[in-house]
């Protein structure tokens, strides 16, 4: 009897286990008019990628499939899980948001095809770990870390600061501090594998699903590939829908290059209260190069300036190798020689 109930339990085993590899074989293979899409919240994604620019790209490659990325598969589970029991979010209700372990692999994926805009945007201050901003020792002596700061400095992390953060102990000759000034560090990552995520990926700028020769700018919310994803409502919002702040300098205005990607920009990169040029994070160009737009100098996906000079000043130009500004001369190049 026993040896007949533990040969149905192996067996029941066995055909549990076919029968889950055999489901994940399916949906590794088949289309995914017959797997992925058939939820009905991602065949709004499904249709933007079936005329899109990315229409030949398989979603697996970007998103990861059941058997080429189990990592993925337990992200979906939670997204899908995070949908199902959200009650108080509409975004959730209606949408899979992704989560920062899968925008960190989809942004590695985009690495993979654009690989000179990838290149550019490693080198940046956008690349750079979020713990460089949320853990800054001057800016958290003045202001305690926010929701608000994720919303340009991780702004896919799960979570929000009350989970993200934590207040590290006072210890020692700090235990009888009152102010945060004399603090070394107040705040850790609860999770330091957090803290090590990119502060500000390419889906921060760029849907996944942008529509095959649109207009990059386009006015209406599923076309452009250009758009700047808030955290707050977890949506994208077109250039033309962000609101472009007024910068003033001695009291007038500064003129401003008419370039919807400096509405982007402006989102992070926006001056204080009464739109002082120069003040909080503004970074317009004032004076000579007043009107210029942000990409005139950092271009897209790059934030380092010091090679664009040359684009205007023919004779400011470097050649191949030599990494100094031009206020940094070296001194193989003589002066005054073109």
């Amino acid at each position: 009897m026993m040896k007949a109930l533990w040969t149905a339990l192996v067996a029941l085993a066995l055909f549990g286990l076919f029968a889950g590899l055999g489901a994940l074989a399916w949906f590794e293979c088949a289309p995914p008019t017959q797997t992925c899409t058939t939820c009905h919240e991602i065949r709004g994604a499904r249709d933007g990628w079936a005329h899109g620019a990315h229409t030949n790209v398989s979603c697996k490659a970007c998103h990861g499939g059941t058997l080429s990325s189990f990592a993925a598969v337990g992200d979906n589970l939670r997204r899908a899980w995070r949908h199902v029991t959200a009650t108080n979010h509409p975004a959730l209700r209606r949408d899979l948001p992704l989560g920062e372990a899968q925008v960190e692999r989809m942004s590695a994926a985009c690495g993979r095809c654009h690989q000179q805009e990838y290149a550019g945007w490693a080198r940046s201050g956008h690349a750079a770990p979020v713990a460089k901003f949320l853990l800054d020792e001057h800016h958290n002596r003045a202001w305690k870390p926010a929701d608000q700061c994720l919303r340009c400095h991780g702004m896919f992390l799960d979570g929000d600061v009350e989970t993200i953060l934590a207040r590290v102990p006072a210890e020692g000759r700090f235990a009888r501090v009152q102010t945060a000034e004399e603090l070394p560090r107040v705040w850790r990552f609860r999770d330091p594998a957090q803290g090590r995520r990119a502060a500000v990926p390419c889906l921060a700028c760029h849907r996944g699903h942008p529509l095959r020769g649109g207009d990059p700018f386009a006015k209406t919310r599923a076309q452009g590939p250009v758009a700047f994803y808030s955290r707050p409502e977890q949506l994208y919002f077109e250039p033309s829908q962000l609101f472009l702040q007024k910068i003033v300098q001695d009291g007038k205005p500064v003129p401003q290059a008419f370039d919807p990607r400096r509405r982007l920009c402006q989102q992070c990169h926006a001056a204080n209260a009464f739109g002082e040029a120069g003040s909080s994070d503004d970074r317009t160009p004032t004076g000579a190069h007043a009107g210029l737009s942000c990409v005139a100098c950092h271009g897209a996906h790059g934030a380092d300036p010091r090679r664009s000079c040359g684009t205007c000043h023919v004779k400011c130009r470097w050649p191949e190798g030599v990494e100094s500004p031009i206020h940094n001369r070296p001194k193989s190049v003589s002066k005054g020689k073109k």
